[in-house]
């Protein structure tokens, strides 16, 4: 595999960052995924991000607030979608992607040990001042501490296509995608070679505290709730 075109750095360690995941043919106002991250490196070849338990993030929901799998596979790309707001649950993970890449991947842990590799298969991330900005694409490949790669949400990718979300071109370069992360973690390749082993006992900086969402994305404070004064009948006392 050819090593991908460096990018400009733009924040440094401990840096507020929105890794954002949009639907193509977004619009401002549209639903989308953001999620608040503390940059841990940004380099022309990689940028590591730190997303914490209990950090508020975004996500569309149904339009009943649920997730939009509870639509199921019939309805979950066409079923209406309203922008829903929720906290991060989880111990945290750790975020790897390189410029120009059609993935990035996920470390989770259990306890103190390295749970895995989580390869979320998406667009190559671009750049929106302090954003980070892909699209999701829907199959993912899970990679076990023994580096044995197996899909997930195959049965999605098909509804994907059936619903119109993409067509079957596209599934099928997500696929070939599927089948480039296998590959790269046979070779072993980043960040799953012996160079990049230091970050399955990487822990976040204990001074970093939770980021918020962006400015522009953060729903006003509810105004103060006000009890309607109770009219006072002759001789009722209003305690």
């Amino acid at each position: 595999m050819s090593a991908p075109a460096p990018w400009t750095p733009r924040w440094s360690p401990g840096d507020v960052a929105w890794w954002h995941y949009r639907r193509p043919g977004w619009r401002a106002g549209d639903p989308q995924t953001v999620h608040p991250v503390r940059v841990v490196e940004d380099s022309p070849e990689r940028l590591v991000a730190w997303l914490a338990g209990g950090t508020p993030v975004l996500a569309p929901t149904l339009v009943d607030g649920r997730p939009p799998r509870a639509a199921g596979t019939g309805a979950m790309f066409s079923a209406p979608r309203i922008q829903g707001r929720m906290l991060w649950k989880g111990g945290g993970t750790l975020r790897i992607v390189r410029p120009g890449e059609r993935w990035s991947v996920w470390l989770f842990w259990d306890g103190p040990d390295l749970d895995g590799w989580y390869v979320n298969l998406e667009a190559p991330h671009r750049r929106e001042g302090s954003r980070t900005v892909s699209t999701d694409h829907v199959l993912d490949v899970l990679v076990d501490p023994g580096r044995r790669c197996r899909l997930k949400d195959e049965d999605e990718l098909v509804a994907a296509v059936t619903q119109g979300r993409m067509t079957a071109g596209e599934a099928g370069e997500v696929r070939a995608d599927a089948d480039a992360v296998r590959r790269a973690v046979a070779a072993g390749e980043p960040p799953f070679g012996a160079d990049d082993e230091h970050w399955a006992t990487w822990r976040p900086d204990p001074a970093w505290d939770v980021p918020g969402l962006p400015p522009d994305l953060t729903p006003p404070a509810p105004p103060p709730v006000r009890t309607a004064p109770r009219l006072v009948r002759p001789g009722e006392s209003r305690y």
